[in-house]
């Protein structure tokens, strides 16, 4: 199939977290999430998007825009990675190139912490693992093509 757009990159899901018993300090200009140690940390709810990253979001918001889009990265075999794939699928980008890594987790690497203190939302982001790129384009006829 020809694609007006192709992004090439990675595909993750963020979590965010919202957190019922932190406290927010200020520790030399630095703002910091301070929670007791080895204590379990209370949370109101956890929100999934997945199918996000870079490369997935240029490739849903071409297709929102009206270009025919697909996206090539790589995605591991398990239920994490199923449900990025329907997920673009869903929002009309093609997974026709994103490959399934057999034995492999998916990257569920960002996390965005919400707390609320004095009456305003505050959110910390961390990450915690790396995804290999894909290691070679398929022929693809495409028109236009993004970068990475």
């Amino acid at each position: 199939m020809q694609y007006d757009f192709v992004a090439i990159g990675d595909i993750t899901t963020d979590a965010f977290i919202k957190l019922k018993d932190a406290e927010e300090l200020m520790n030399h200009g630095t703002r910091e999430l301070c929670v007791r140690f080895a204590d379990k940390v209370p949370y109101e709810e956890v929100v999934e998007i997945r199918a996000v990253g870079n490369a997935a979001n240029a490739a849903v918001s071409a297709q929102r825009i009206g270009l025919s889009s697909a996206l090539i990265a790589r995605v591991g075999d398990d239920e994490n990675g199923r449900n990025c794939r329907e997920t673009l699928k869903g929002n009309g980008v093609s997974d026709e190139y994103v490959e399934r890594q057999a034995g492999l987790p998916s990257r569920r690497d960002s996390r965005r912490i919400t707390t609320t203190s004095c009456g305003s939302a505050r959110s910390a982001r961390y990450s915690s693992n790396k995804q290999n790129s894909p290691t070679q384009c398929r022929n693809l006829k495409s028109r236009r093509s993004t970068s990475i």
